[in-house]
């Protein structure tokens, strides 16, 4: 009896090219769990997801937001990858940021 052919056992087997020109119509939220799937699929699909999700970095005055832009920018596989930064003077206050965790998002 033949193996059924499905996209657990093709997917492997495609050349990584091949794999992150794919990858490059998979909406944001499958695009990450793409990357838990196998190291082979993760390093395929490392261009669609740094394109999307580093392309623009944006980040606020603070120590760890700037450590943050460091830590990407130097990154091998995404660090390439940004375009633009922006980084914004706005610092908000703890209580603020402590409120809007509170709220509601769907009232």
């Amino acid at each position: 009896m033949a193996t059924p052919i499905t996209a657990r056992s093709i997917l492997p087997t495609l050349p990584p090219e091949l794999l992150g020109r794919v990858f490059d119509f998979v909406n944001d939220k499958d695009l990450i769990s793409l990357r838990l799937v196998c190291r082979d699929i993760c390093a395929a699909a490392n261009r669609p997801f740094a394109i999307c999700f580093f392309a623009e970095s944006r980040h606020v005055v603070t120590q760890h937001s700037i450590e943050t832009l460091l830590k990407v920018s130097s990154h091998a596989v995404f660090g390439p990858f940004i375009r633009k930064i922006m980084v914004s003077p706005a610092r908000l206050p703890a209580n603020v940021i402590e409120h809007a965790a509170d709220v509601d998002p769907d009232p």
